[in-house]
């Protein structure tokens, strides 16, 4: 089941009743949500997404944050997974599709560069799966069981609907609230969807009286388009989707500096008030220690998050690693680049070098892995 079908389950079930933040779960940000609210408001969108700049990054993060691991480009994305997103000056979205769809050629059409003369095609813009998205599309989305997804279905379909012509039949030109109950689900499947939009006239109104009435961008504004998709382009701030073993290494190990803004000051956010550390050990402040951990002599933790409840034995040492809760090590380990689930135990002496040991899981003492 795909996002755009959970939406359409809970439209069903009356359990929507006006426009839909939808956050994916693997999202990991500190951008401020009012600012993708911002330019949804102050567009009228239909359909606003967040796209995380790459620019500012570096290969290795591009990576994590966009990639599924094979191949990469010079940009450090992962062959046929980048999006090529078409944007105007304003943020309006005017073209949107992912590599793997397109042959050789980018399309466009002829009306949409008479209409956007100037567009800007970027490769380097990743979405991180966050959107507001207006009520009358979740009431379309209700009646059209064809879509599935939202990136990959909805998202594309909206775009390519803002500059075509509404069907001119009489049923096409009622707004869809205008009709009774029965025939709303009846001819579901031959209303058109922008029998569905709902411009907003108060808006209009009001920008007809702006001063900035005369710009270009309040021009096309004016001209009626009841479907209109934007994106809030954020380039500064923390934005990882931890949807893959890399992405979700990566978040955990770049997570500790971004805690100290929200943590009170004076407050160490990277080491628990409950963690017991030797004296004789080291934690690097690039790590972090949960509740009740117990950490013996001479353990050297760095680059490191280590779970709660989680016990470290004498002379251990962790390097680039996620060590989750309730695990225990035991004396004279060496773990790096691994990630160590939930209950699992590592046995006397162990050597592990990018591995993953699954929850419960014990690693015999002696044991070398690589």
């Amino acid at each position: 089941m795909g996002t755009a079908d959970t939406l359409r389950h809970l439209v069903a079930l009356k359990k929507i009743v006006s426009d839909v933040l939808v956050i994916s779960c693997d999202l990991v940000t500190d951008v401020p949500l009012h600012r993708l609210a911002d330019t949804h408001r102050t567009q009228n969108s239909s359909l606003t997404m967040m796209l995380v700049s790459m620019i500012n990054h570096n290969a290795e993060k591009d990576t994590l944050i966009g990639g599924k691991g094979g191949a990469k480009t010079k940009t450090g994305t992962e062959k046929g997974e980048r999006d090529f997103i078409g944007l105007d000056q304003d943020g309006r979205l005017l073209f949107f599709a992912a590599e793997a769809d397109l042959e050789e050629d980018i399309v466009l059409r002829k009306s949409l560069l008479a209409r956007y003369p100037h567009i800007t095609v970027c490769t380097m813009l990743v979405d991180a799966h966050l959107y507001l998205i207006n009520k009358w599309v979740l009431d379309y989305l209700a009646e059209s069981k064809t879509l599935s997804t939202v990136k990959g279905e909805l998202v594309p379909y909206l775009i390519q609907k803002q500059f075509r012509r509404a069907k001119t039949n009489c049923e096409a030109s009622l707004s869809i609230f205008e009709l009774p109950e029965g025939q709303r689900r009846r001819s579901g499947s031959q209303l058109d969807i922008y029998s569905y939009a709902s411009f907003n006239s108060i808006g209009h109104m009001a920008l007809e009286v702006s001063t900035s009435g005369n710009t270009a961008s309040t021009q096309r504004t004016l001209q009626r388009d009841e479907i209109r998709c934007y994106a809030c382009v954020v380039d500064d701030g923390f934005c990882v989707r931890a949807n893959t073993l890399a992405s979700y290494d990566e978040a955990n190990r770049q997570i500790c500096r971004h805690l100290a803004s929200v943590f009170p000051e004076g407050r160490d956010p990277s080491i628990h008030p409950t963690a017991s550390i030797h004296q004789r050990s080291q934690v690097g402040s690039d790590s972090m220690v949960g509740e009740g951990v117990m950490i013996g002599e001479r353990c050297s933790i760095k680059w490191s998050n280590i779970g709660k409840h989680s016990c470290i034995s004498d002379r251990v040492k962790i390097t680039n690693s996620v060590i989750m809760d309730y695990v225990t090590i035991k004396e004279g380990c060496n773990v790096q680049a691994c990630i160590v689930c939930n209950n699992a135990h590592l046995g006397e002496g162990c050597v592990l070098k990018g591995c993953q040991v699954a929850q419960g899981f014990t690693v015999k003492e002696r044991s070398k892995m690589y």
